[in-house]
């Protein structure tokens, strides 16, 4: 949770990679949960967490600026 804490979007060169990179920490909190809670063979990645939650999570990941 340090990375929302810290993280200055007026200092960042590129603030959708910036981006990108806050969604897949925050996938990995919530990864980190479903593991402790029982499923410590989940295959699912990061992002792949929040496809829950951000209906157009790919688009933003892979299409340009």
């Amino acid at each position: 949770m340090q990375f929302f804490y810290k993280y200055d979007p007026a200092g960042a060169s590129d603030k959708k990679e910036a981006g990108i990179q806050g969604m897949k920490v925050f996938g990995g909190f919530l990864l980190a949960i479903r593991k402790s809670v029982g499923n410590e063979t989940s295959s699912l990645g990061e992002l792949e967490m929040l496809k829950w939650l951000i209906k157009d999570l790919e688009w933003h990941a892979t299409s340009n600026p």
